[in-house]
Formats: C-alpha cells, structure tokens, sequence
C-alpha cells in the first residue's frame, strides 16, 4: 500500500493524506490534515529528512525505517491554488528482502533498481468518466519519447502515442480507471507497451484517486519501466 500525502510548500502544511498515510501514523484522516508534515514525521520517530527526495529530477530511491524498506518518491503539483509537494511511500519489504537473497546477479538488480526514475501522471476521470491527462512529469516524458504539451489537457483516447498498449494488457489498463475510482485506494498492476521500431516494454503503475467536488476524480498514477527487471528476474528463476 502507498502512503499519499500532500503538503504546502512553503510551511508544510498537510493539504491531503489518504487512508494509509492514517494508517501509518496512527491518527486520522482528520487529525493529519492541517497538521505540519514535520511535526508529524517526528512524533511517529521517523527522521523526515530520510524521506526527502530530489523532485525536480523524479528520484525514486529506497528508505530503510523501522525495520521496513520504502520506495519514497516525490512530485512538485498545485493543489487547490497552492503550491504543493505530493509524497508517495510504498512499503516494498517483501521485495526488498527477496533482492537480499538472490546470489550472482543480486548486486546488478539491486543497481537497476535504486536508479529507475518514477514517472508521473495525474489523469481526470471527469462525470462522464472521459479521461483527461491533467499533468505529466518530464520523466514519463522522456521515456515514451513525447512532449509534454502534446498531450496534457487531451483526452486520452485521442492522444497520438509512439507505441501501442499490448493487446493483452489493454482491458486490465482501462479497468484501473474503474476500479481505483470506486475503491479510492492505491490500486497496482504491470502491464507492457509495443514501441514503434518493435521493442517491448514492462511498466509497473499504481493508481491513487481523489473524488473532487465537481463529481469528477483526479487519479495519480506513477509509472516505472521494469523492462531491464523483469529480463534479469527471468534468468534468476
């Protein structure tokens, strides 16, 4: 599960959290919000400073706390008029521990790992249940190859892509949509694209919703490419 969090970034003011992030820091929905993301992160005896990222160049990088490991990543968005940082903790302990215990190749994983940068795109799933893209860091941008102003602000279906979803992989794709917008928890899935000149790629993705008062739905949704994973976990089978 993720830990979704928004705060001011100027005081650090916690504009959003989910029902992880409660979770997490055994206080409620209610008591988060409004409260300082520091004096949070402190009271629960966690260094905040360990879970600082580099958002300006999409880092995605590994916090051991608490005898737990986390993928921790960060994105620099507007929320309500305010300039704002949206933090994604994902517990990854199991994975972490199954790394540890691989022989050979370990070293090599562990390297392909810690350096995939973490795309991010933020879609709007309005009424009618269109999807727009809302926004789109430089990271996803650069790995599909596109502008980002050719497609932010387009409906999806009509966007031009370099690459086509995999057959396969198309219905558990536009499913995601539905599900993350009714269950309104992080929801995960891989699935693999066919670029132009041939080659295939393998994304992880997690989806995130929040209703809007409008009645529409603003989805988060990071993307990570695990091509290079999934060919060495392959071999280590």
């Amino acid at each position: 599960d993720t830990v979704t969090m928004v705060r001011d970034v100027t005081n650090g003011e916690i504009l959003y959290a989910n029902k992880v992030a409660s979770n997490f820091f055994g206080m409620t929905e209610k008591q988060l919000i409004g409260n300082s993301y520091v004096d949070v992160m402190n009271a629960n005896n966690i260094n905040y400073e360990d879970f600082e990222v580099d958002f300006e160049n999409n880092v995605l990088k590994e916090v051991i706390s608490g005898g737990k490991c986390y993928n921790v990543t960060s994105e620099k968005i507007v929320w309500n008029d305010r300039e704002s940082i949206a933090s994604f903790f994902t517990d990854i302990t199991d994975s972490y521990n199954a790394r540890q215990e691989l022989q050979g190749d370990k070293d090599k994983l562990d390297d392909i790992v810690s350096k995939i940068p973490l795309g991010i795109v933020v879609f709007k799933l309005d009424k009618d249940d269109v999807i727009y893209v809302e926004h789109c860091n430089d990271s996803i941008c650069k790995k599909i190859k596109i502008d980002k102003n050719d497609i932010v602000y387009g409906e999806y279906k009509n966007l031009t892509l370099p690459f086509e979803f995999y057959k396969e992989d198309i219905s558990v794709i536009l499913k995601s949509f539905e599900i993350a917008k009714k269950q309104q928890e992080p929801y995960f899935y891989d699935f693999r694209i066919i670029y132009d000149d041939g080659r295939i790629s393998w994304f992880t993705a997690s989806f995130q919703s929040v209703p809007q008062d409008d009645g529409s739905f603003l989805i988060y949704s990071g993307f990570i490419d695990i091509t290079e994973q999934k060919t060495l976990e392959e071999k280590l089978v």
